[in-house]
């Protein structure tokens, strides 16, 4: 039974599962790998983490593509596992002296660049058929980008040209996220008509990384606030996955805010959506990656809310 009042142990009764536990990435899903990942990665359990980057590694192709199905969701698939490889590598450059595994994740990244830069167009013709909209994938496009460029000013494995097209992409990328945000704040995929709070989580998870977007980032923020259940703390009819979703885009925009206010009202959104979500947990329908989901949240709840820290990535 899950209870908001014991968040601190729930955590770390899952810590030391995870910590023990060498064999939890064995016959799952690699979508429920990717969550799990999520969660030793804020854990920052160097050994689980290097588990998924080596089951990751290992399915990448010569030409630095990952998938084996259509072009479309190969690609989706090649940028969500830089995404994985690039934020493990925040926690293994950490904790983690082996030079050697660095430059292995490195060389994996690097290997995904010109394919990533001769396919980023394909990006946009990304339809509904593909399982997600453009701006769900677009963020992790970003995030995507943005960490070759930043992880490359230390590790220097990028070329002039591919500098150029990083940031020109990146560029493009956030002017096109930034000009779809309607009037109320909010974003909605190309085949919507109204904004969504997992939509506008998405694109605000992309483009807080760029301090210029600021206003839109707070424009967001506001509207995520704005659409939460002002008695009992919840988003979108309590569907669970747009909780998690709104939860992460206030705790992961947190960082760049300096409105005192605006803090403040963030501060109990994320107290009164953590607390409806985890107290309504078991009630819900939900598949084993929600457990996952849940465990991002409160994580970071504590990191946040109890020890008055701030986190980079969610």
């Amino acid at each position: 039974m899950y209870e908001f009042e014991n968040i601190i142990q729930f955590n770390k009764e899952y810590y030391n599962y995870l910590k023990k536990n060498n064999n939890i990435f064995e016959n799952k899903s690699l979508n429920l790998v990717h969550h799990i990942w999520r969660v030793v990665l804020q854990f920052e359990i160097t050994d689980r983490i290097e588990q998924v980057c080596n089951l990751i590694m290992e399915m990448q192709r010569e030409n630095g593509e990952w998938g084996n199905r259509d072009k479309h969701r190969n690609f989706g698939d090649t940028v969500v596992n830089i995404h994985r490889l690039l934020w493990s590598l925040f926690v293994i450059q950490k904790n983690n002296s082996d030079s050697e595994y660095i430059n292995k994740i490195i060389s994996s990244v690097n290997k995904s660049v010109d394919y990533i830069i001769d396919n980023h167009d394909m990006h946009y013709n990304i339809n509904r058929t593909f399982g997600h909209g453009i701006i769900d994938r677009l963020h992790y496009l970003m995030q995507t980008e943005y960490y070759i460029l930043y992880f490359n000013k230390k590790y220097k494995f990028l070329n002039e040209k591919q500098i150029k097209k990083l940031q020109e992409f990146w560029n493009k990328d956030i002017n096109w996220m930034v000009e779809k945000q309607m009037p109320d704040g909010g974003w909605h995929e190309v085949d919507r008509v109204r904004s969504r709070i997992g939509t506008t989580s998405d694109a605000v998870r992309g483009i807080n990384l760029d301090k210029e977007c600021i206003e839109s980032v707070k424009k967001g923020i506001e509207f995520i606030i704005n659409n939460q259940n002002i008695y009992d703390g919840y988003w979108e009819a309590g569907n669970i996955d747009k909780n998690t979703d709104a939860l992460k885009a206030l705790i992961n925009s947190r960082r760049i805010i300096e409105d005192v206010e605006l803090i403040e009202k963030i501060d109990n959104s994320i107290k009164d959506g953590t607390k409806w979500l985890v107290n309504n947990f078991d009630k819900a329908e939900k598949l084993e990656e929600n457990d996952y989901d849940l465990l991002t949240v409160t994580i970071d709840y504590e990191k946040v809310i109890i020890n008055g820290t701030n986190v980079d990535f969610v």
